[in-house]
């Protein structure tokens, strides 16, 4: 571990997790928060998108965020061999938000929505089989924060079984998400599939996929991808029901809700905290924030209020303070980061650290830059 990894870890541990934004809410104001994992940032033992980070995992650093039906391994080796359901050999679907199975038997018997529960996935790695049981499909337990919020988005919850067991045990979103973030409460352990948007989590970037790929990103709630998906900044979420067709994967200026790739990689900066744009992250899951995008399609889903910049420099919730503005590179600037002490930022120190953020660049945001966040203690 490196000796900035080791400073920020110990800003971490110091710091007890109390979820108050450094140089924000004076000190005793916010209650005690139980931490999610006891350091962040780029260690290389951690998942993709960073320690802490509620990532789909099979087995203990066999973690993996995106799989491709056809067989193809991910970027860790991570391959499907097969998949059956109701004693039919069967190939996994993702159509926007909504995962289905197809025989292939011949018989093309698709298995959607409640039957689709009781598929048995076959990963291999390395040589070493691992199972996956789609034990439980929710398709109205959660909505859209952004956008039509009338709409549903589906999510599956899914058991590992490792190799030499016998029974479906843990499921591959394990962490108990719900603690610190209430709104997952109804799909805690459970995870979202969707296509159109392939990630680096490791860059932290984005792109949109190829047309026609069979490729699916997999995200636990309470993942920065998850939250992506329900703030409408990703091709899947970009349509509604009444607009999307099957094969609409990839965005088009027609689909209601759109965003280029580099508003939905501001949006990922944000929420990964990646404020110097190399992709280290400085958050963990659960920390609470508030945010907006230009756009204002947001509509807080535990009726918190969506921050904001009076025309006087005030701002909306009272008491915020402002953690950051976004464009695709990281952080346009920096005044209160949510997390750790500003000064273990490596780009906010040093001979061209990132500014502050002042009342002139604060004014009308949203007219040049995409993503706000600030801090508040009273974010669910």
């Amino acid at each position: 571990m490196s000796q900035l990894m080791r400073s920020i870890v110990l800003a971490v541990v110091v710091e007890v997790f109390t979820a108050c934004p450094a140089g924000g809410a004076p000190a005793g104001s916010c209650p005690a928060t139980a931490p999610v994992a006891t350091f962040i940032g780029s260690e290389p033992t951690c998942p993709d998108f960073g320690c802490g980070m509620n990532s789909p995992t099979i087995a203990d650093g066999v973690v993996f965020d995106e799989l491709n039906p056809n067989g193809e391994p991910d970027r860790h080796g991570i391959r499907i061999v097969s998949a059956m359901q109701a004693g039919k050999a069967v190939k996994l679907r993702v159509d926007r938000h909504w995962m289905s199975a197809v025989a292939t038997d011949g018989s093309n018997i698709v298995f959607e929505h409640g039957a689709l529960a009781g598929t048995v996935v076959e990963l291999e790695k390395n040589g070493v089989h691992y199972s996956l049981k789609i034990d439980a499909v929710q398709e109205q337990s959660l909505r859209f924060w952004a956008g039509d919020t009338t709409e549903f988005v589906p999510f599956y919850r899914i058991l590992t079984r490792l190799p030499g067991d016998q029974i479906f045990k843990a499921p591959v979103c394990r962490q108990d998400i719900a603690t610190v973030e209430k709104v997952w409460a109804p799909v805690e352990h459970s995870a979202i599939a969707f296509t159109g948007d392939r990630y680096d989590p490791v860059q932290k970037t984005v792109s949109d996929a190829e047309q026609g790929t069979t490729w699916f990103n997999l995200a636990c709630a309470g993942t920065a991808t998850a939250k992506i998906h329900l703030m409408r900044h990703t091709n899947a979420g970009s349509w509604t029901p009444a607009t999307w067709r099957i094969g609409d994967d990839v965005l088009s200026p027609a689909s209601p809700f759109h965003t280029e790739p580099p508003q939905r990689q501001a949006m990922l900066k944000m929420f990964v905290a990646d404020y110097c744009g190399d992709g280290a992250p400085f958050t963990i899951d659960g920390q609470p924030l508030l945010y907006d995008d230009a756009k204002h399609w947001y509509v807080p889903p535990l009726g918190g209020p969506a921050p904001s910049v009076a025309a006087d420099g005030t701002l909306v919730p009272a008491g915020a303070t402002v953690e950051a503005l976004w464009t695709e590179h990281g952080a346009l600037c920096l005044s209160h980061p949510r997390l750790v002490a500003r000064g273990t930022i490596p780009c906010a120190t040093g001979a061209a650290p990132l500014p502050m953020c002042t009342p002139e660049v604060l004014h009308n945001w949203d007219t040049a830059y995409h993503v706000i966040s600030m801090n508040s203690c009273s974010t669910p």
